[in-house]
């Protein structure tokens, strides 16, 4: 008896298990077909999830109807994007290929994308399409993606030395949106800064689009002849590395504060924090000052006074260098 129960519920959550893998395959899978197949007969294909490739047209001057269609100018077959009015949950401005004035196609840039979206068909109306498409996600395709990258490195100081030999090697789907790109690329060695004598170079660059298709943060790492530093190609400026570890600056600062007549107890805060230096204790021991100007990211270190227990000894020490360069003590 105990058997036949168990294969009777072992039989129950299968059944429902497959179930509900047929529901959720049918409400959110993805059919690839063409935007011919779709216009040719939109009521199939109405309330189906679809993936669609072609180029993102802007109609320029129209009044009525669709802003952005997706065209594919080889089946000469084209489908509304968002139906009229426009698409509310996906930009497509970024992905605008060509504009049509009524008369003519005029390409401003090649990107080629595909476009995941379900068919919405309406029927014959005067001021709207019959079929459109609402756009739930739109991602360029590999070498359209390499178009942008390219523009983007375009806007840098890369431009200087000339760009060469443009690769993706990996692309990602960000967890927030968008796409993390992870790209090779060779350029001359005019206009880069603290460049070696060498007539070519090579680099590997992480660039993160966001959901529209604009870059947001873009980092290039260079190699042994830069000492594996990154170079920040938004803002045009070196990222130095954190050379000095929490325990490193704790111990510092305790050898440092005893050296010069001043015991110290436990650890009460350790912390990062850019700091301007103001060479307090350097001053305050007669000792040379090191040649550091202007804010720079520092461990905070906060010691407990070794006989003084409510009181407390701070020290700021370079994180790069793990020099002393400021702070102050309770008194």
């Amino acid at each position: 008896m105990h058997l036949k129960l168990l294969v009777l519920f072992l039989t129950v959550i299968l059944g429902v298990s497959v179930i509900s893998f047929l529901l959720y395959s049918a409400i959110y899978s993805v059919k690839d077909v063409s935007i011919k197949d779709v216009v040719s007969d939109p009521q199939t294909f109405d309330g189906t999830r679809v993936r669609l490739c072609g180029y993102v047209v802007e109609l320029s001057g129209y009044m009525f109807g669709p802003k952005y269609v997706l065209r594919n100018f080889e089946e000469k077959a084209e489908i509304a994007l968002g139906g009229k009015g426009g698409p509310e949950r996906v930009s497509l401005e970024p992905y605008v290929s060509f504009v049509f004035d009524g008369e003519s196609y005029t390409r401003i840039r090649d990107i080629k994308v595909s476009i995941v979206g379900v068919v919405r068909y309406i029927g014959r109306v005067t001021d709207a399409p019959s079929v459109s498409l609402d756009v739930e996600e739109i991602k360029p395709a590999i070498d359209a993606l390499k178009t942008i990258l390219i523009e983007f490195l375009n806007t840098t100081d890369v431009s200087k030395g000339g760009l060469f030999n443009v690769e993706i090697l990996e692309a990602y789907e960000h967890k927030l949106g968008g796409q993390v790109v992870v790209i090779n690329y060779t350029t001359a060695n005019t206009g880069h800064p603290d460049f070696v004598a060498e007539e070519i170079e090579h680099y590997t660059a992480v660039i993160t689009l966001n959901a529209k298709g604009e870059v947001v943060s873009a980092f290039c790492f260079w190699g042994s002849f830069h000492t594996g530093g990154i170079w920040d190609l938004l803002n045009q400026r070196w990222i130095q590395h954190v050379t000095i570890s929490e325990k490193q600056a704790a111990e510092t600062g305790k050898n440092f504060l005893d050296g010069i007549g001043y015991t110290t107890g436990k650890v009460l805060f350790a912390g990062l924090e850019e700091k301007a230096p103001n060479f307090y204790w350097n001053d305050l021991a007669g000792l040379e000052k090191p040649d550091i100007q202007g804010l720079t990211l520092c461990w905070i270190v906060r010691f407990e006074q070794a006989y003084r227990p409510d009181h407390f000894f701070a020290v700021w020490i370079d994180a790069y260098t793990g020099m002393v360069v400021g702070r102050m003590q309770c008194r």
